[in-house]
């Protein structure tokens, strides 16, 4: 089975929908940590997401390399590290002040970059600018001075922008089913070694949980890895990041449709905000097709991220413990 060669507005596509998936996941998640504890319902979304791509992983087994093993175990320790440092952040923050911060991966993304001998292009700067601005307009974040949590959520947002970067120094060398499935199955040891040492019980699993369970597990992990390690083969992991600040976007839609949550002037502004960085991005001349980071994009050579993430699920919104992150 060979991946698919995408065009860079289908990769763009294909991370917009996976960025759809977790945002639609806020409203499930946010319900079924009314009775689940964190850590525990990572333990099993992870590890039913590593069950649905184990199949595919098998298939391809043969082709199972050390490059593989690096990526899949580098992302995936990145993707738990974002997710619980915002689970744990979240303890003396407000989820406002958590989803401006862990946001701040979409900057965070080029200055990395920038560290690593890339220069991305001004456009992708300034998108970045746009959409930092809008994640805060849409989170509101209040005052209050700087708390542990704050703290640790940014850590989370670094946490997330190494992810992307550590896909998009591998993806082009690796196979993204192996990576995916090796990435989610880190994740999935991790969450239930964690789970041990926090000692905290699972709680009850309601029908809304399993449906979080569910979605989250076979949607938002399992096809999200995939499509993320896919897509990013072919578009720049800034312009990655830059899509994936409209998950607060999506967020707030099913929020609204299915919470009642009111939008302001702000929260209108912010989303304008954050699609006017996308389309920066996507301007003419904006992005750099062929380029990675510490290779100019003239020599030919391209990259791409994951996605988590993940993201990567990599860009987290600002939603609850355990809830999308990105995730």
């Amino acid at each position: 089975m060979r991946t698919a060669s995408l065009k860079p507005w289908q990769a763009d596509a294909l991370l917009l929908a996976l960025t759809f998936i977790w945002g639609a996941t806020f409203v499930l998640v946010k319900a079924a940590m009314a009775t689940l504890s964190p850590l525990p319902f990572l333990f099993a979304r992870f590890t039913l997401g590593a069950a649905a791509l184990a199949p595919f992983a098998w298939a391809r087994r043969g082709r199972l390399g050390a490059a593989d093993v690096q990526a899949g175990l580098a992302a995936g320790l990145l993707m738990f590290a974002g997710f619980a440092l915002q689970t744990w952040g979240l303890v003396s923050t407000t989820p406002a002040r958590a989803g401006f911060l862990t946001g701040l991966s979409v900057i965070l993304v080029p200055v990395l970059q920038a560290f690593l001998g890339s220069r991305p292009p001004a456009r992708i700067w300034a998108g970045a600018a746009l959409a930092t601005a809008g994640l805060f307009l849409l989170t509101q974040p209040g005052g209050g001075g700087v708390r542990l949590g704050d703290v640790l959520v940014l850590l989370c947002a670094l946490a997330f922008a190494l992810q992307i970067l550590v896909i998009d120094r591998f993806a082009r060398r690796t196979d993204p089913v192996l990576v995916a499935f090796v990435e989610t199955a880190v994740v999935a040891a991790a969450s239930g070694a964690g789970s041990l040492v926090d000692g905290a019980a699972a709680g009850r699993w309601t029908p809304v949980a399993w449906a979080a369970l569910v979605v989250c597990g076979l949607l938002a992990t399992a096809a999200g890895n995939l499509l993320q390690t896919v897509a990013q083969r072919h578009t720049t992991p800034a312009h990655t990041a830059l899509i994936f600040t409209c998950e607060p976007v999506f967020s707030l839609v099913f929020a609204w449709a299915f919470w009642g949550e009111k939008w302001t002037g702000a929260t209108l502004l912010g989303g304008a905000c954050v699609l006017a960085g996308m389309l920066a991005g996507e301007w003419p001349g904006a992005r750099q097709p062929g380029a990675s980071p510490g290779r100019a994009p003239a020599a030919g050579a391209e990259a791409s991220a994951a996605g988590a993430a993940a993201a990567t699920e990599a860009g987290s919104s600002y939603a609850a413990p355990g809830s999308e992150a990105g995730s």
